[in-house]
């Protein structure tokens, strides 16, 4: 079943959540995505933050080919998850699908796994100013 965004962060109205007026559908599951965000939102409560300082965001991202074949962000249009809250973690971290040469897990193995399951093909960990965010990009889904 696809996402209905709207209707997903409404259900996760129990800490803040962004998005766009429009937000585009990711494709994925509805389960699956629901699956990751839960790891997602373990994953940063672990950095000491309570639920209600957490921020779920949904988010449209274009990125264009820019002709660097070195290039780790993927092409297309996608639409970003991310859960963010205070804490740091410990290295900034990058994952695609892909990418078997990690000796160790991406965030969590748990987080690995439903990352992978839900059909994500772009993350990444970033440190803010007393926050912690982790990002999941899907493709665009119709």
């Amino acid at each position: 079943m696809q996402v209905d965004v709207q209707r997903f962060l409404r259900a996760h109205s129990f800490m803040r959540t962004e998005a766009p007026p429009e937000p585009w559908t990711p494709d994925v599951d509805d389960e699956d995505l629901t699956r990751l965000v839960g790891e997602m939102i373990a994953a940063t409560l672990s950095g000491g933050s309570c639920v209600a300082g957490l921020t779920l965001s949904v988010a449209n991202v274009v990125v264009g080919d820019d002709g660097d074949p070195d290039a780790t962000m993927p092409v297309g249009s996608f639409v970003s998850v991310s859960v963010s809250g205070a804490g740091h973690w410990h290295a900034e971290r990058t994952w695609r699908p892909t990418d078997g040469s990690r000796p160790e897990p991406f965030v969590t193995s748990d987080l690995d796994a439903a990352a992978a399951r839900a059909g994500a093909v772009f993350a990444y960990t970033r440190n803010g100013e007393g926050t912690r965010t982790v990002v999941v990009w899907f493709r665009r889904g119709a």
